[in-house]
């Protein structure tokens, strides 16, 4: 009589489990690719830029001298869902408007590329949370008579003009290369942080070089700002 060798239950289990804990290991490990591309691509945070010519992103104040200046502020939200590490906004280069209007090259080479200065406590990287902005400094358009004799010459300012001080290190050599006097000019900044992609957009500055005491004025004429793209 021909005996067939019966199969064990107790090997066809475990070899069931082991099957079992492969599968449940290469699910583990495909959400873990997925969930992690999730977080990276979806759940990552979005930078952009605006600006709002209106109190308290464009408005005068009095500062130490008893003079009022005004001071422009741009708004950077992060409309993403997660937060924002080490936000910096940089100043790449800044262009006459339009663009050939000097050289051949289009870019103002006086004007120093560098960080621009995050508002309240001047710093240079910024965490911002999911649906939250952050005001950036653009700049500071000083009264007349706060104006230095030494950058009034430089820049062949009138005693009654003023002109607009970009934000940035307060250098003396820098500080000279970023003040823009009457005129028309598109500044190119760079809005990066360690989890976002970096996002760039063009600044409109319209400067008629007059002092304006109201701010409305000053705002509609004197400083026209706006985001191009």
């Amino acid at each position: 009589m021909i005996h067939f060798a019966t199969p064990c239950p107790t090997h066809d289990h475990a070899m069931n489990w082991q099957a079992f804990g492969a599968l449940v290991t290469l699910l583990v490990l495909l959400w873990s690719i997925v969930g992690n591309y999730i977080r990276k691509r979806v759940v990552r945070p979005i930078l952009d830029l605006s600006i709002i010519s209106a109190w308290p992103d464009y408005n005068g104040m009095k500062v130490a001298s008893g003079n009022i200046s005004y001071f422009i502020r741009m708004r950077v939200v992060n409309e993403g869902r997660s937060t924002a590490e080490n936000v910096q906004v940089f100043a790449e280069k800044l262009d006459p408007f339009p663009i050939n209007a000097i050289d051949s090259s289009g870019t103002l080479k006086r004007f120093f590329p560098m960080n621009l200065f995050w508002s309240h406590d001047r710093a240079i990287a910024r965490r911002i949370p999911a649906k939250v902005f952050q005001h950036c400094d653009l700049g500071e358009i000083a009264h007349p008579n706060d104006v230095e004799a030494d950058t009034r010459l430089q820049l062949q300012l009138p005693t009654d003009k003023s002109y607009l001080q970009i934000a940035v290190i307060s250098n003396a050599t820098f500080t000279k290369l970023s003040c823009l006097h009457r005129g028309t000019y598109v500044l190119h900044l760079s809005i990066s942080a360690d989890n976002a992609d970096t996002v760039r957009r063009l600044v409109k500055i319209e400067l008629d070089g007059e002092w304006y005491d109201n701010d409305n004025d000053m705002r509609s004429t004197g400083c026209k700002v706006s985001v191009l793209r």
